[in-house]
């Protein structure tokens, strides 16, 4: 009776590593079908738009512009033939005050999206309505969004949170400030896009026409950017 025990202790054991070394072999492919490493997005202090972005191993890019909705689709997808390149840089254009970048991972459901809206009047360095001088929004390896951002000399910055729009401001208004650098990690919900604007104050004259600016001084939430 014992040694029928503790046979059918040994085969159980043996089960149970077995499917616990299946799922340890079957970790690293389901890890690999992300095609998409890393990328950065962001505007520098001429006002131009960038997309930086790094591809896995054995995965091929092709890039296919949308001319009607300002949309470009960058399409990941494996292939045998493993190409040394797997950094890159390319060009962004604000076409009616918007674009978007969408990444289409042929391995994967997960397929990034970036929208930003921003207003090209207010690009050249010389604008006194925009504040901010440069922005960039990563994402890493592990994940996490980082935004990097300078302003312009004597802007007091001010993080809040919304949560009733679930956006995260960033306010740039004139004032004594000896700092002009900031970073900050920004935390995306699963299933929900990461929403996050800078809000220009400028109080030089009133509008008093916005319903969205109730004290009557101008304010501009741009650029803004959302990320899916």
């Amino acid at each position: 009776m014992k040694t029928l025990n503790l046979f059918t202790f040994f085969v159980m054991f043996t089960l149970l590593f077995s499917s616990c070394s299946t799922n340890e072999n079957l970790l690293p492919e389901e890890q690999s079908s992300d095609l998409l490493d890393t990328y950065k997005i962001g505007r520098d202090e001429s006002g131009a738009y960038f997309l930086d972005y790094s591809i896995k191993e054995n995965t091929q890019t092709e890039t296919v512009i949308d001319p009607s909705t300002n949309t470009k689709n960058i399409y990941l997808y494996s292939s045998d033939n493993n190409s040394s390149k797997r950094k890159f840089t390319q060009d962004l254009t604000i076409e009616d005050n918007q674009f978007n970048v969408g990444f289409v991972n042929m391995n994967s459901d997960h397929q990034p999206q970036i929208s930003i809206i921003d207003d090209s009047r207010f690009l050249a360095k010389s604008s006194k309505v925009n504040k901010l001088k440069r922005y960039s929004i990563s994402k890493n390896k592990e994940g996490t969004f980082i935004l990097d951002f300078s302003v312009k000399n004597n802007i007091k910055v001010d993080f809040v949170f919304n949560e009733e729009s679930k956006i995260y401001e960033i306010h740039l208004e004139q004032g004594k400030s000896t700092e002009t650098v900031f970073s900050r990690v920004l935390e995306k919900v699963d299933g929900q896009p990461l929403k996050f604007d800078f809000v220009n104050h400028n109080n030089t004259f009133k509008t008093g026409d916005d319903p969205d600016d109730p004290d009557g001084l101008e304010s501009n939430r741009k650029p803004r950017i959302i990320i899916i």
